[in-house]
């Protein structure tokens, strides 16, 4: 799967009304919560603010869209359709509506959101999503220099450190790195290390 790497904005006028959909990446729920906040506050006297978010790889994702009174499938789902079928995760898009007077009908508030995020989509710069492993570790303080030294040549980012009789560290790795990781941490502390996953 593949994570927009920028945020963008694009804009469409249909029948008077104005579509302003913008493309967010994100990783949590309430990252994605916190931009649909702010495009309200932002835009105060739209019509509606249209959002859907995909969070997640193929094993897991989390879903979330709304209608904001549009009618009922006409807009939050025909959102999250094209970006299902765009193969991106981690991505939240807000469709701001100004409503120009001229009623579209289902049919046409269907395409008209989904124009709008094939607008702001096509062509984002993407990576390609790295599913990622947590390990847990406890070792002792001859063996930090080396374990440090190990997680920095396998690009293993360390979140939380404690030094107390013995060191316990936790640090995030690509998943296809983490096997050859262990072996080396076992090697380095002569299987003198506590290794859990989460």
């Amino acid at each position: 799967m593949l994570i927009p790497v920028e945020e963008r904005t694009r804009q469409l006028e249909i029948k008077k009304s104005l579509f302003i959909a913008a493309a967010h990446p994100v990783k949590t729920e309430e990252a994605a919560k916190g931009l649909i906040r702010d495009a309200r506050a932002e835009h105060p006297k739209c019509s509606h603010v249209v959002w859907a978010y995909i969070l997640g790889d193929e094993k897991s994702q989390a879903l979330g869209l709304s209608d904001d009174g549009e009618p009922k499938g006409t807009a939050g789902k025909p959102v999250l359709a094209v970006l299902q079928y765009s193969g991106l995760t981690n991505i939240l898009v807000t469709v701001v509506r100004y409503f120009g007077g001229i009623k579209l009908g289902k049919g046409g508030l269907v395409k008209a959101y989904t124009g709008s995020v094939k607008a702001v989509i096509d062509g984002i710069p993407v990576k390609k999503q790295v599913t990622e492993t947590v390990l847990h570790m406890r070792f002792g303080y001859a063996d930090y220099d080396g374990i440090r030294k190990a997680l920095k040549q396998h690009r293993a980012a360390v979140e939380q450190e404690h030094f107390e009789t013995d060191v316990s560290l936790v640090c995030r790795v690509e998943e296809e790195r983490s096997e050859q990781l262990r072996l080396e941490l076992m090697d380095i502390t002569r299987g003198n290390v506590i290794i859990t996953e989460s």
